[in-house]
């Protein structure tokens, strides 16, 4: 199974061969986290945002900051997806929907896949406290 990517467009063909990368800037093992995440396990559904309705899928929270969202999902989104995160399934925030980007994409196992999103817009402190409740 493929990544899930609504970008199906061809990147156009150069004659010049692309520069070389740049020398990573991020050292191993290093935590270079914006703000602490704390670990939860709520029940979501999100759904990309898009000009035609898509399909809602269902992930569990695995870890949540002012920042971020950790989610655990059986199909993998491509990073630069913009999600609407809706929290109606749990106790917990009822009703709260959080848009986020998706910047990360990680296999946990052969069904599971991690996506890393950044918010919209950075949580209050009630806001994630409401989250974590």
């Amino acid at each position: 199974m493929g990544i899930w990517d609504w970008r199906t467009k061809k990147q156009p063909r150069t004659t010049t061969p692309p520069p070389p990368p740049p020398p990573p800037t991020k050292s191993p093992g290093i935590d270079r986290r914006e703000s602490v995440r704390f670990p939860a396990d709520l029940k979501v559904v999100f759904q990309p945002v898009s000009l035609i309705p898509l399909m809602q899928l269902s992930a569990r929270v695995r870890d949540v900051s002012a920042t971020g969202i950790g989610l655990l999902c059986a199909t993998p989104v491509a990073p630069g997806t913009f999600v609407v995160v809706d929290f109606k399934q749990s106790n917990r925030g009822a009703g709260t929907k959080l848009v986020a980007r998706i910047v990360r994409l990680v296999p946990m196992n052969e069904t599971i896949w991690l996506l890393g999103c950044h918010f919209s817009k950075e949580l209050s402190q009630a806001e994630l406290q409401a989250l974590l409740a």
